[in-house]
């Protein structure tokens, strides 16, 4: 291997094609580019199971290897495996998989090895995206699985059976320390320019993320940058709203909360167009990107357990796990833990409150600096301790969703998503209900839920931006001063594979989208669950998501190894979950509203017969017939 960087990638010469059946003895010879995937082995792991691995990654696909090229190289002692893809070896990957492509006729269909001429804009060695190319190496890898070995050669104790995922295997024996794709720094520097380094306003190249990032990072920009376009639009309406009436009212947008009802409707209404034209936009986009009506079968994940057995769908041969003994970790396990954490975040949000009433019996009637000090510290450290809280249950919630042993990936990220909401929204919204419909102090709402929104904004930053930025400086000198190394240059010319081996893995892995996901849907909660209490909460979703943007682009281009591309066709689950947000806030709003002193006063006044029960039961005609205007389905 030329160790100078070519882009990352290797120009080789192709030969030929190949049937798609086929299962030569002549090895397939490479044309293109490549992306490529970097092993690192530790120093204990013996030559006898480098040689092993070795043999099946590079054996052909008939005799259960991945039938990929691999350049072995040494630094510090530790074996390095640079594996990459001839371009045959892509096109047959492409029609596996079922990447899909367009046709000259304009419709979407899975790649196919003998029909490519009709693709459009079909060009030998060209034809495919970076981040396909990375998603046939990554599938052919992960689906790598143990044949008749009993452990992997050389050590006895990393057992091994029919089924097992090799590389999980050896990654969580220790093994392997290292397994992630290396970036292409020509196509990285170029794609900062466009997310980050020049201004554009609102707008980023969506289309050259999903090329080099995959769907599911591209998915995850657009709908920050659509959600970002669409907080302006409500906060323009907002604006609006006080020229014509807040401003001329003493009474209206913050002294009480019925005063605020035209500002709950402008919410309620731009959330139903929010997720409803999001819809259209994801299918726009799945299109765009390949994604839409994409296969449905997917391979087992590489952490899966279980023996080895024929899939009904695909009639291939995966490991197969009872789901009777899944529900039973579920049902016995997963749920009382999760139950009993939800309980104990209840049980924190009553100690706390506790702590507030007595802050404001001592401080409510003085007006110095000083007590107002002690007036906002209880909502200050407790916003600090949900956020303590979140991240513990977090890291339990992945060991539970990891102990049920989910076949497929969806499968995982669903399960796991639907345990961290449910907690999340009790530990972070919860006090917001107590205060607003059992104490019934508007003005303690908006102070709290101000506070909460701040710390959560305030914390977020931190540990998604300057936490990593801080973590790699620090990896970098520490490694610098141990081995006594000059620094690398960053001419992209100049630096060789080893170089840029040495940058990387002093950078984090990143997972997933799912964080990013996470802190969007808690924002989307503080604007929308009580914005009759506190209307400018969209406006400091503004300000955050506006650096959001830049931030998440930064980091994931320079404190984050690459991650592996990974398809969708939406936001999958995450959808539902605004969705609920949305019908929990015409509930919430509608309450406020229709139990608040002003309302009943003029509700007497219009019908002096009148009764809390006709109250109660002009809320729930009101409250079930937004619901039904605003029926996603």
């Amino acid at each position: 291997m030329d160790l100078r960087l070519r882009g990352t990638a290797q120009k080789r010469t192709e030969t030929g094609d190949a049937d798609v059946t086929s299962c030569s003895n002549e090895k397939p010879t490479t044309g293109g580019e490549s992306p490529i995937i970097l092993m690192r082995f530790s120093k204990d792991t013996s030559q006898l199971a480098m040689d092993w691995l070795e043999k099946r990654i590079t054996s052909r696909q008939c005799e259960g290897g991945c039938e990929l090229n691999i350049e072995r190289m040494t630094d510090g002692g530790a074996i390095l495996f640079f594996i990459s893809a001839s371009q045959e070896r892509i096109r047959l990957g492409a029609d596996e998989i079922g990447i899909r492509k367009l046709y000259k006729d304009g419709s979407l269909r899975d790649f196919s090895v003998l029909d490519r001429n009709n693709f459009k804009d079909y060009k030998e060695g060209n034809f495919f995206l970076h981040c396909e190319r990375l998603r046939v190496i990554t599938q052919s890898l992960e689906g790598l699985r143990a044949g008749d070995e009993n452990c992997v050669p050389g050590h006895e104790a990393v057992r091994l059976y029919k089924g097992k995922a090799i590389i999980h295997r050896m990654l969580s024996k220790g093994l392997l320390v290292d397994f992630f794709p290396l970036h292409d720094l020509n196509q990285l520097e170029s794609l900062k320019g466009g997310m980050y380094k020049t201004f554009q306003g609102l707008q980023i190249p969506l289309s050259k993320i999903q090329a080099y990032y995959g769907d599911s990072v591209a998915v995850y920009f657009a709908f920050l940058n659509y959600y970002l376009f669409a907080l302006v639009w409500l906060v323009l309406m907002g604006i609006l709203h006080w020229l014509f009436v807040g401003m001329w009212d003493d009474n209206s947008f913050a002294n009480s909360v019925d005063d605020n009802w035209m500002v709950s409707v402008m919410h309620l209404v731009w959330a139903v167009f929010l997720l409803e034209v999001w819809k259209h936009r994801s299918v726009e986009n799945a299109y765009q990107w390949g994604s839409l009506g994409m296969k449905t079968g997917e391979k087992p994940r590489m952490a899966f357990r279980g023996q080895l057995g024929r899939n009904p769908v695909t009639n291939k041969l995966e490991p197969q796990f009872p789901s009777w003994r899944r529900s039973l970790r579920i049902w016995l396990l997963s749920m009382p833990i999760t139950i009993f954490c939800v309980a104990l975040a209840v049980a924190i949000m009553f100690y706390y409150f506790s702590w507030e009433i007595y802050v404001m019996d001592l401080y409510g009637a003085d007006s110095s600096y000083t007590a107002l000090f002690f007036q906002t510290l209880p909502s200050v450290i407790y916003s600090i301790l949900i956020q303590i809280a979140n991240f513990l249950y977090q890291v339990l919630a992945e060991s539970l969703t990891r102990a049920e042993n989910h076949k497929y990936e969806k499968q995982y990220q669903n399960n796991l998503i639907w345990k961290i909401l449910l907690f999340y929204f009790v530990n972070n919204f919860l006090v917001l209900y107590y205060i607003a419909f059992v104490y019934r102090d508007m003005a303690m709402l908006r102070v709290t839920l101000r506070n909460l929104f701040l710390t959560d904004i305030a914390i977020s930053q931190l540990m998604e931006c300057i936490l990593p930025c801080i973590n790699f400086k620090f990896r970098t000198y520490s490694e610098r001063d141990a081995a006594g190394r000059s620094k690398t240059s960053s001419k992209l010319g100049a630096m060789t594979m080893i170089e840029q081996v040495r940058i990387e893995m002093r950078k984090d892995t990143y997972q997933s989208t799912f964080e990013e996901y996470l802190e969007l849907w808690l924002q989307f909660g503080y604007v929308m669950l009580f914005s009759c209490a506190y209307p400018p909460a969209a406006f400091l979703a503004i300000i955050n998501n506006f650096i959001e943007q830049r931030t998440d682009s930064f980091k994931l281009c320079n404190f984050y190894r690459r991650p592996f591309a990974r398809q969708t066709d939406g936001i999958d689950a995450w959808q539902l979950a605004f969705e609920l947000l949305v019908y929990l806030s015409i509930i919430t709003n509608l309450a406020l509203i229709f139990f608040s002193p002003r309302f009943f006063v003029n509700f007497y006044a219009m019908f002096p017969d009148g009764t809390i029960v006709h109250v109660i039961l002009l809320f729930v005609v009101v409250e079930v017939s937004c619901c039904v205007i605003c029926d996603f389905d």
